[in-house]
């Protein structure tokens, strides 16, 4: 869904007050979108400042009713030549199989400590 840009299927991933703590808009605006409109502004936001954003070698370990995702995430500007390709993780939290909060991470150590658990 993330990295096809599947805009729709992500959304509807989520519980309709679903709250998501992005690592790149949290650490500069403090950003936390909530709700079904708030997250497709979110990606519609991502996807527009990035002329490729995606995450490869996801590593998904069960918590109960949390899941934390582990990977790389790598995008590339579109007015800019850059490219950033580091380690990343999320952390979800889920309710009647729907994502009720999710925070991501810019460091797989980060992602970890928030879930309890250690490399």
């Amino acid at each position: 869904m993330f990295n096809e840009r599947d805009v729709d299927a992500a959304v509807g991933t989520w519980h309709e007050d679903g709250e998501f703590a992005p690592a790149m808009a949290g650490a500069v605006e403090g950003k936390t979108y909530r709700g079904h409109a708030e997250l497709r502004r979110y990606f519609d936001d991502l996807f527009g400042s990035f002329s490729d954003v995606h995450v490869e070698d996801p590593e998904l370990r069960d918590l109960g009713d949390r899941v934390l995702i582990l990977y790389r995430l790598i995008v590339h500007g579109r007015d800019s030549d850059l490219t950033i390709d580091q380690p990343a993780g999320a952390l979800y939290e889920l309710r009647d199989g729907k994502t009720v909060y999710a925070r991501s991470f810019l460091s797989r150590a980060e992602a970890l400590e928030a879930a309890g658990l250690s490399e």
